[in-house]
């Protein structure tokens, strides 16, 4: 440190020290006035009194000075103490809880607690909207909220991440099936109103009668889902976990959320690979979530400031659009095929399944023209090979990962399946 700073850090400390001592003397002040007005008392009985006061006061002054002298910089906070005046080695202040590896004050907890705030808004607000936009909203805080957790807080996970990261899967679950009811009845009302013969006007009714009816089902059961959460007690947990970061041996945040990024990339390569080879639904649909996953994890990474990921956000959304009107093609044909296999609809609208069957039939026959756009998306866009620069230029050598790390970037069960 330059001589004229020591010179005024010094002028600081000197002036702290005196504060404290003053602050000292007026407490014993106060004292003596409530034990009496006897100056005989005042100066005999409680000069012990006296002394102890001025002795803790020095303590207390000592220590302030100490950590007045680290803020400063007179004093190292980490690593051997500095040598005093007499020739002998102080010691130093334990480091604070949450150093910089761990500390999530700042960008990271500002983030969370806003993305918490949003999912503890719209849980409530599902019971009683009647938007059914304000269905998917939930469904979104929810997935945006658990991934949040899954990258602050790395594997073990305490008790109370554990929970948070439940609730918002448990939430999300509940209302899958309703807003998979929600999209087909627009759909169906959709092509409805498209409907030039009245023959086949009456078919869609029959599918929307339908789905109504699961809707209604969905819903009164997703309700009851959502009752037995208790998403106000969400913010509650972000508060404590804010308060308890990580253990320090975890990496910094931005190398976890990294490293995340890294093992959601390979696995959207997996999917995709497995997806063109087979064009399986199933495939389809791990490739879809895996594309959610990836793109939820660059959104962090983007949001928190650590990497400008805009350009690449666009394209996984345009992406996962296609995705989405791919999956909502294939449960729509699950519907109709649920609609008419219904005993009551074969024996008494015969026509109207006949209808419906041929619809399907036409449609199930056309060459896969969404399926191959998605793959050309996937495969031809810009930003898949600006992942694939990122990717090099952050790949890790494997030394630096260790077992704990690799635990908390390795995608779990839930987190696939979501």
């Amino acid at each position: 440190m330059p001589h004229g700073d020591q010179v005024e850090a010094a002028f600081l400390l000197s002036c702290a020290v005196m504060d404290l001592f003053m602050r000292g003397l007026l407490v014993l002040w106060a004292r003596l006035g409530r034990r009496g007005p006897s100056p005989a008392m005042a100066c005999g009985a409680h000069v012990h009194d006296i002394g102890e006061a001025l002795a803790m006061a020095g303590r207390i002054a000592g220590e302030n000075c100490h950590r007045k002298g680290a803020i400063l910089g007179l004093v190292q906070r980490d690593g051997p103490g500095v040598e005093s005046a007499t020739g002998e080695d102080e010691h130093t202040l334990p480091p604070a809880r949450g150093t910089a590896s761990t500390d999530l004050r700042g960008a990271p907890g500002r983030l969370l607690r806003k993305r918490v705030k949003k999912f503890v808004a719209l849980v409530p607000a599902v019971l009683t909207a009647k938007d059914p936009e304000v269905v998917h909203d939930a469904r979104v805080a929810s997935r945006r909220l658990q991934q949040a957790v899954s990258a602050f807080f790395p594997k073990p996970r305490s008790g109370k991440a554990r929970q948070l990261r439940r609730t918002a899967r448990r939430v999300r679950r509940a209302l899958g099936d309703w807003r998979d009811c929600d999209v087909l009845l627009d759909l169906v009302e959709r092509r409805q109103r498209r409907a030039r013969r009245e023959a086949k006007r009456r078919a869609w009714e029959l599918v929307r009668a339908y789905l109504l009816e699961k809707r209604s089902t969905e819903r009164v059961r997703a309700r009851k889902k959502l009752l037995r959460q208790d998403a106000d007690d969400c913010t509650a947990l972000v508060r404590w976990l804010l308060d308890h970061p990580p253990a320090d041996g975890a990496r910094p945040l931005g190398q976890r959320l990294s490293g995340k990024v890294r093992d959601a990339w390979a696995e959207w390569q997996s999917a995709l690979a497995r997806a063109q080879d087979t064009q399986a639904v199933a495939d389809l649909h791990a490739f879809r979530v895996a594309t959610k996953d990836l793109r939820y994890r660059l959104e962090l990474l983007h949001d928190l400031g650590l990497e400008p990921m805009k350009r690449q956000l666009r394209w996984l959304a345009d992406l996962q659009g296609a995705l989405g009107g791919w999956h909502d093609l294939e449960m729509l044909h699950q519907a109709i095929a649920e609609a008419v296999g219904r005993p009551a609809i074969v024996l008494n609208a015969l026509p109207s399944a006949r209808v419906l069957l041929a619809e399907l039939e036409t449609e199930r026959s056309r060459p896969p023209k969404d399926v191959e756009r998605i793959f050309r998306l996937a495969l031809e866009h810009p930003e898949h090979t600006q992942m694939h620069h990122w990717s090099a230029r952050h790949s890790a050598p494997a030394h630096h990962v260790s077992s704990v790390d690799a635990a908390g970037m390795t995608p779990t069960k839930d987190e696939e399946n979501a």
